[in-house]
């Protein structure tokens, strides 16, 4: 098994979905996740990461940090430093605001 896989498979856990359901996580259409006023820094870190198509993996390299720290954050096991945020809201192209549900459920997106 490939450590990307073995990552995704410690991220599932985490969301308390089997692997049996990693085919349908992995595949499921952009957009199809609406966002709900309120929403989470983790519901919209990853809403905003699928929007855009890139893996977990993807986007820990391009700011610098581990997959697992990615897992980790949409778990909602962690939370960013401000600089991280800041790093995450310029790849992902949100404001930080909205990242931490400051903003309305599409503002920025």
């Amino acid at each position: 098994m490939k450590k990307s896989d073995q990552s995704f498979e410690r991220c599932l856990v985490g969301l308390k979905l089997n692997v049996r359901d990693k085919k349908s996580v992995m595949n499921a259409p952009r957009g199809v996740h609406e966002m709900k006023p309120g929403s989470s820094f983790k519901t919209r870190l990853r809403y905003a990461r699928k929007k855009l198509g890139i893996t977990q993996a993807e986007l820990s390299k391009a700011i610098g940090l581990t997959n697992s720290m990615i897992c980790h954050y949409e778990r909602g096991a962690k939370v960013p430093q401000v600089g991280i945020l800041i790093k995450l809201s310029k790849k992902l192209k949100v404001s930080t605001d909205w990242l931490l549900g400051l903003k309305g459920p599409f503002d920025s997106v």
